[in-house]
């Protein structure tokens, strides 16, 4: 019995030690190349910083989008953010389940309640939520 926990132990702890190097090569990529690095179906995405319009929260995933297509990636948001704050690109979080490239907002339109709603360049419109309000520009 404390053989298979010692087993055990030493499997998780190799687990999250891998989980950690990746991490750290993901954030060094994203530093260093504005490379962005996601999990997505049975493969890997690698995207150019730059090229995320805006990102939505799916859960513990995250609907990736660029001006081309939508990718489906295993990724939290607050990690996408994380790794979009180190590659420098722009991004900022406007809402819990909401993340865009503020150098693609066209227009910021205040709601009633204190929030807002934004149109990016491509179209979209993105609610802003009264929390994160203030990062946006005066409208």
């Amino acid at each position: 019995l404390v053989f298979s926990a010692l087993v055990i132990v030493f499997a998780l702890s190799r687990t999250i030690e891998q989980a950690q190097s990746e991490t750290n090569e993901v954030l060094r990529a994203a530093r260093t190349d504005q490379r962005v690095t996601l999990k997505a179906g049975a493969g890997v995405v690698v995207l150019n910083a730059r090229d995320i319009l805006w990102a939505k929260a799916a859960g513990n995933n995250a609907e990736v989008h660029t001006g081309a297509k939508m990718h489906f990636c295993r990724i939290t948001l607050t990690q996408l953010e994380t790794i979009l704050t180190s590659a420098g690109a722009g991004h900022a979080r406007v809402h819990k389940s909401y993340l865009v490239a503020l150098d693609r907002i066209t227009s910021v339109i205040p709601s009633g309640e204190g929030g807002a709603s934004i149109t990016l360049a491509s179209g979209e419109i993105i609610p802003v939520s009264r929390r994160y309000r203030a990062l946006l520009p005066r409208a």
